[in-house]
């Protein structure tokens, strides 16, 4: 089992949750040293979980990493307000692999279909464009709007000659990436997932730009 020090994330910025809840607040660690490490809420949200935990009490980190995510399991010491930390233990972390499907970094153009009951058709349309992408999801950015998690929105993939439409369930914000998205496709037709998946080999050099305009004019 591959293990791995708190410390090795400093500065970065983390997930962190109660057991069993599939709420996550983010924080970044300032600190870790010897059975002591600090970390520091990102917004109200993190804030107001911080303030609600109570001394003893277990959370749940995880945080993405080269090739997988780590996870690993904290407890409470104590909650700073005046310093804004939430000070826990420091444990050690466990690295496993997060996908076989590999995630490609891009910039693709994306729509995303939301509801809103002030507008003729009941939706609205916001542009962005995602962060990555693999086969099976997407992380996306949206200029000035928060998706809420949990929900399942349309969004379209605007790729050159064969736009990509799948149904996807957010997960919530990335935890890099201020403004942004974590989604998992959650429908998408056989042959959209052929053109991702073209598209996707192309990104990567893997596959000529010719197969997916082929792909494109079936």
């Amino acid at each position: 089992m591959d293990r791995r020090e708190l410390y090795s994330l400093t500065g970065s910025y983390v997930r962190i949750s109660a057991p069993g809840d599939h709420r996550v607040s983010v924080f970044t660690v300032d600190s870790a040293s010897g059975d002591v490490a600090v970390l520091r809420p990102c917004d109200r949200k993190a804030k107001q979980f911080a303030s609600e935990r109570e001394p003893g009490s277990e959370l749940v980190l995880s945080a993405v990493a080269p090739g997988g995510v780590l996870n690993g399991k904290l407890r409470v010491d104590r909650w700073s307000p005046s310093q804004r930390m939430l000070i826990v233990d420091n444990p050690r972390l466990v690295f496993s692999q997060r996908r076989q499907a590999s995630r490609v970094k891009a910039e693709i153009p994306v729509e995303v279909y939301v509801p809103d009951p002030g507008e003729p058709a009941g939706v609205r349309m916001l542009t962005g464009e995602t962060i990555d992408v693999s086969r099976g999801g997407c992380a996306f950015a949206l200029t000035d709007h928060r998706l809420e998690e949990g929900v399942e929105l349309v969004l379209v993939l605007c790729i050159e000659n064969h736009p990509v439409v799948v149904t996807v369930e957010v997960l919530g914000p990335h935890p890099d990436v201020e403004a942004a998205n974590r989604g998992r496709f959650v429908r998408i037709t056989p042959g959209d997932q052929r053109m991702l998946a073209a598209e996707l080999g192309r990104l990567e050099g893997l596959i000529r730009p010719s197969a997916t305009s082929s792909l494109a004019a079936r």
